[in-house]
């Protein structure tokens, strides 16, 4: 599997260098912990259809399917890839090439950029999470999403979801944000948000069509479609 891993990106690499493509338009939504974005990106692409009359695609777990149908493998088999937050990912990805000799950062943050930097490129979609805000930041086509909401009410979100005591939601809402942090600290980036993000929705205060039409408001004025 690690082979494939290391042909995939050879050729996407190559692929990348001499088309220089940098196109789009792709919306990229960031969530903090707790701050559920799926149901908004679903409604954002079928509006976003309706309204271009261009197909545009929501990706979250579609980048499992495409990933395992590029590298010829079962989607079970690296399921545990995509699937998992940023605790132990760097891990088990190189677990999964089953050897020293894989164990390279560079190796791992260039499978992660080839694989969702393709569907940016592709354009008309809308990317959940996956570091998409960093991975396509030089695309100019392109509007970033932050969705937050004070820590009380994402601890509450959780809380229920896993139905979780107040002390274990409080627990795993600290240890996820800090292990998003630093997932996003593998891929350099060292601005503030307000450096990244276009656009800051709260979730708490806001429902999610009036989230879906300010996003959509904005990706007209960035001419997205």
């Amino acid at each position: 599997m690690g082979n494939l891993f290391l042909e995939y990106m050879s050729k996407a690499t190559k692929r990348r260098n001499i088309e220089q493509r940098e196109k789009g338009p792709v919306i990229t939504i960031s969530r903090q912990y707790g701050c559920y974005a799926t149901e908004i990106a679903k409604s954002l692409s079928e509006r976003l259809t309706a309204l271009s009359s261009k197909q545009w695609d929501y990706i979250t777990k579609e980048i499992l399917e495409e990933s395992a149908n590029k590298l010829k493998v079962s989607e079970k088999e690296i399921a545990h890839l995509f699937g998992a937050d940023a605790k132990g990912f760097f891990g088990n990805l190189i677990m999964s090439f089953g050897g020293s000799k894989y164990k390279s950062e560079s190796i791992v943050i260039n499978t992660i950029n080839n694989v969702v930097r393709t569907f940016c490129e592709q354009g008309n979609v809308v990317l959940v999470g996956r570091a998409g805000c960093t991975i396509a930041k030089s695309i100019d086509l392109a509007l970033h999403v932050r969705i937050i909401a004070p820590f009380d009410y994402r601890v509450e979100a959780i809380k229920k979801r896993f139905q979780l005591s107040e002390q274990d939601a409080i627990k795993k809402v600290q240890e996820i944000d800090k292990d998003r942090k630093r997932f996003m600290g593998f891929f350099k980036e060292e601005r503030n948000d307000d450096e990244i993000f276009d656009l800051f929705l709260n979730r708490s205060k806001m429902k999610t069509e009036e989230m879906v039409d300010t996003i959509i408001a904005a990706a007209k004025s960035r001419k997205l479609y």
